[in-house]
């Protein structure tokens, strides 16, 4: 079964086609016969009915974060209206969305560190509000003590990626969850930048991530185009001679 989970489109019809011909298959009503894509909606159909709360995605949120409440997680569950003025930060939203949770364990771990990572994802899922936009995904990320690697301990969903709910929620998490870090690194993002030193000031330290440092200049660099001509050459020659005999005059005296 795992091997045939692995098969594209295509290999699958060919060979849904193959068994189809089969002597022994064609003895069989071809309405009691079962279908791949009848496995399918039925594992999908399952998978909806333990996901979803409700049939409308705002009220099938709102039941889930209503469910995480129950079992002493901290939660944020916000929609707001955002008016004429705050559309230049904003962009062109009209609503924003602001879906936050921390689990216990998390909690405890969250509080206990001093270096975190703010980390974002883009198109994660598709917003249930009037626009329909795309929602971005942030996660505050750490080392874990017992395993030596990273272990995210705060979730955020919002449909914009500005500095106003990225704010937000981190001053939800140090009001209502007590997170206050020494150091919370990034990728580079100047708006996430913003949204940190609003919150905490500039006793917080926001070191940028190496990686994706040298991934900009990468970019940059390639997009730079290098003059191969004669000319240019022989600028450059006659710049390195001029530069070396400077440094020799300046040496003697």
């Amino acid at each position: 079964m795992k091997d045939l989970l692995q098969l594209s489109n295509e290999e699958m019809n060919e060979s849904e086609n193959e068994i189809n011909i089969d002597p022994n298959v064609l003895k069989i009503p071809a309405a009691l016969r079962v279908h791949r894509y009848d496995i399918v909606n039925q594992i999908q159909q399952r998978l909806n009915n333990i996901s979803r709360k409700h049939r409308f995605d705002k009220q099938s949120t709102q039941a889930w974060i209503n469910i995480l409440k129950e079992k002493g997680y901290n939660t944020l569950f916000e929609i707001i209206n955002t008016s004429q003025a705050d559309e230049k930060a904003n962009g062109s939203k009209k609503e924003l969305l602001m879906v936050a949770w921390v689990t216990l364990w998390q909690k405890k771990i969250l509080l206990k560190q001093e270096d975190i990572n703010l980390d974002s994802t883009h198109k994660t899922c598709v917003s249930f509000l009037s626009d329909r936009g795309d929602c971005y995904f942030f996660s505050l990320v750490t080392r874990s003590d017992i395993t030596n690697k990273g272990c995210p301990v705060a979730f955020f969903i919002t449909n914009s990626e500005s500095s106003f709910t990225i704010s937000r929620w981190l001053s939800w998490l140090k009001f209502e969850c007590g997170f206050y870090s020494k150091r919370i690194m990034i990728n580079g993002s100047v708006t996430e930048m913003d949204a940190i030193l609003s919150t905490f000031g500039t006793e917080v330290q926001v070191p940028v991530c190496h990686w994706h440092i040298r991934r900009a200049w990468e970019k940059k660099l390639n997009r730079v185009e290098i003059d191969h001509s004669p000319e240019i050459h022989r600028t450059d020659k006659n710049r390195r001679k001029q530069k070396i005999t400077e440094d020799n005059m300046g040496t003697q005296l």
